[in-house]
């Protein structure tokens, strides 16, 4: 079996590309862009759906797209789950005023079945939310892994750097 081809990138790094040869060949830049599953470009505005009718919704809709776009994780196959996210915060909030308003004194029955529902929609809500880095565990756990890609790269540069050393002592 042969060695394993070494990227383009690697290649002009260290200063042995030969562009005769590898000019046809896209990078990985350019193969990632292509991919229908490619996250949107920084500063997308993505539009509100009309399925959402409340302001406050309206406006939790915008903030957490700019958000998710400026951290660079949305693509156009979530566009449906975040909707969704939001049709349950809708919900949540109706549910929420009802809940306000029941005397569970007066009329228990209602009141628990009430709590169910909202309780219900709380855990649909958490459990889509904690995919779109919406609780704070989640968004620790998004600079967490950031810093573990800065670190591995780092690390990769320290590498690269000493075998150069060394082979250019060979020379």
């Amino acid at each position: 079996m042969g060695r394993q081809r070494l990227p383009t990138e690697l290649k002009a790094l260290k200063g042995t590309l030969n562009t005769t040869r590898e000019k046809n060949k896209p990078s990985a830049d350019t193969a990632l862009a292509k991919k229908s599953t490619a996250i949107f470009p920084e500063e997308t505005k993505i539009a509100c759906p009309k399925t959402i009718q409340s302001k406050y919704v309206r406006s939790y809709w915008k903030k957490l797209t700019a958000m998710l776009v400026a951290v660079r994780v949305l693509s156009p196959a979530d566009l449906p789950q975040l909707e969704e996210l939001c049709i349950i915060l809708e919900k949540l909030r109706e549910v929420q005023s009802l809940f306000s308003d029941i005397d569970p004194l007066e009329d228990f029955d209602t009141f628990e079945k009430t709590q169910k529902v909202f309780i219900a929609l709380s855990n649909k809500f958490d459990q889509l939310g904690s995919k779109y880095y919406i609780s704070p565990a989640a968004r620790t756990k998004l600079t967490l892994d950031e810093l573990n890609v800065i670190k591995t790269g780092q690390e990769i540069q320290k590498n690269e750097s000493a075998i150069s050393a060394l082979l250019g002592g060979r020379k």
